[in-house]
């Protein structure tokens, strides 16, 4: 019974002295560069989320991308600036 306590002891302090490594939103928004990319990170989201999930950018190549936003730039009926943006952002992640 005492190794047991001992054991779960000392679980619990390693576990609550270790580094978190989850950032919260600000931190990540934080990480983008430049304000385009974090324009960008924002249409996608916003418009993307309209009409379906988001896509998990890294589950597609650059080649992908590049076929599927000018079609889902239509339908959401993204501006040009828009369009580039998400893709300047698109971009970005999947180099990152």
């Amino acid at each position: 019974m005492k190794k047991g306590i001992i054991a779960f002891s000392i679980l619990l302090l390693a576990t609550s002295c270790s580094d978190k490594t989850a950032g919260t939103v600000a931190e990540v928004e934080a990480a983008l560069p430049t304000a385009e990319l974090t324009q960008g990170k924002a249409i996608y989201e916003k418009k993307c989320h309209r009409c379906h999930k988001l896509k998990v950018i890294d589950n597609y190549s650059a080649e992908a991308w590049n076929n599927i936003l000018p079609a889902m730039a239509k339908k959401a009926k993204l501006e040009a600036t828009d369009e580039a943006l998400v893709k300047g952002y698109v971009t970005w992640e999947l180099a990152n």
